[in-house]
């Protein structure tokens, strides 16, 4: 949000909220630091971190407290010696502009907050099937696989079938009881059957990145 106001404003009129005056205190590297650097940084952390969110209502509503506090202290100055912080207030001249202007940068700041999250969660459900595809490939070669155009799973999850359908490239892939009846199950000639490598148990790993797999 910060990078893409910033700099929708500055487009527009840069004295909105970078005034030229700035430029002596402020050179252009320390800018692009602050407002553009960001968004790379922003990007990567993205790639190579899991964020674990609250609950999206805990998660607004900490936003709401923060940015009521922020605001707050913008208030507090321009009432102390009445210098805005932000000159696009100066030129909103009446106090519903000034509003309207704030609860649209809230309503965007949590639009923000929901789309990262929606990223987010996208991002590391990707990493999690790169992640089982490459556990199951290094157990089923392509020499064996490039065979078969028919896969059958034996009880496992819809989120696994989805991997080795994408790794195998097969063109359908069955699904067939339990784990127990596949034990009787014999297996023709011209498919392959992939099961979860049983416990000493006899129940599956709960986690699926431990998950071995054997060709039935």
């Amino acid at each position: 949000f910060v990078s893409s106001m910033f700099w929708g404003l500055y487009l527009i009129d840069r004295e909105l909220v970078f005034p030229r005056a700035m430029d002596v205190i402020m050179p252009s590297w320390t800018n692009h630091s602050t407002h553009t650097i960001i968004i790379v940084a922003l990007v990567v952390e993205m790639r190579i971190t899991r964020h674990r969110y609250s609950k999206r209502s805990l998660g607004l509503a900490t936003l709401a407290l923060y940015l009521t506090v922020y605001d707050l202290l913008c208030l507090n100055a321009f009432l102390s010696d009445g210098t805005w912080i932000y000159p696009i207030y100066r030129v909103l001249d009446n106090w519903a502009l000034r509003m309207l202007f704030f609860v649209t940068c809230t309503g965007a700041i949590f639009s923000f907050y929901v789309l990262g999250e929606l990223l987010n969660s996208k991002l590391v459900e990707q990493k999690r099937r790169e992640s089982y595809t490459c556990d199951i490939g290094r157990i089923l070669s392509f020499r064996v696989l490039k065979r078969f155009r028919s896969l059958t799973l034996l009880e496992s999850r819809d989120f696994t079938r989805e991997c080795l359908l994408s790794f195998t490239g097969a063109q359908r892939l069955h699904r067939i009881g339990s784990v127990s009846q596949s034990r009787h199950f014999v297996a023709p000639a011209d498919k392959l059957y992939v099961a979860p490598n049983i416990g000493m148990r006899g129940a599956l790993s709960p986690s699926p990145y431990s998950a071995t797999w054997r060709v039935a």
